[in-house]
């Protein structure tokens, strides 16, 4: 849940969607006409908060978690990956971190979701709680995270080592090399679990609007001549 890094600005974005959801379209898409612009518009706004305005309510709520997530990580990382595999890279290794705990924060107007925030997988891997985690002392962490602490540290210092976060001989789950279409991805959370397409309908939705309006980068002009009299 990469978006909820930015849900303390929920009551104020939430505004401005409503008032112009426009402001909130990836910057490299392109469109040949207004009306082009404004259908893919109701299109993306449709496909995640329907035909009701963006409000505080759980359901609302979450989907801009999952809306802001996807304009910001998780698409432009499954798009990374179908070009990395597709240019013929083989050791693309992904997952999902979803480990949360009783402590976690509940999400502001839900009754009772949870979800791991931007850079939790990192606080994983670190010393320290999620309070600190720049601190040694772990002795006040509970037993659930440091067991996923000790997971995490082991996957990345395999994959450090190795090139792979579970090689051959390791005790945890297998973990194959993505392919094209964001499968499989290892799920990371309270128990280790291989599964396929990562977040497949999403992907799907935003392949389908880049395969159309995506604007490939461009060199900037050449400078003004300089002429001296």
């Amino acid at each position: 849940m990469e978006g909820l890094m930015r849900i303390h600005s929920f009551n104020f974005l939430k505004d401005k969607m409503n008032e112009n959801f426009s402001a909130f379209l990836p910057q490299d898409l392109q469109f040949k006409s207004e009306n082009e612009k404004a259908a893919v518009i109701q299109k993306i706004k449709e496909f995640y908060f329907g035909n009701k305005p963006v409000s505080a309510d759980e359901e609302s709520v979450l989907s801009y978690v999952d809306f802001i997530s996807d304009l910001f990580f998780t698409y432009p990382t499954l798009r990374a990956v179908n070009m990395h595999v597709k240019a013929g890279h083989d050791e693309i290794f992904l997952y999902e971190y979803s480990f949360v705990e009783d402590s976690t924060p509940i999400v502001p107007y839900t009754k009772n979701v949870r979800g791991a925030t931007h850079g939790a997988q990192s606080k994983a891997v670190f010393d320290g709680d999620e309070n600190n985690w720049q601190s040694n002392d772990e002795s006040n962490i509970s037993e659930e995270l440091k067991n996923m602490k000790k997971v995490m540290r082991e996957l990345w210092l395999n994959f450090i080592t190795t090139g792979s976060p579970v090689p051959a001989g390791s005790a945890l789950p297998a973990w194959p090399a993505a392919g094209a279409g964001g499968a499989p991805h290892m799920s990371l959370a309270r128990t280790l679990r291989l599964r396929g397409a990562l977040l497949e309908e999403r992907a799907r939705f935003w392949d389908a609007i880049y395969e159309r309006h995506y604007r490939a980068p461009a060199p900037p002009p050449p400078p003004a001549r300089r002429i001296e009299l």
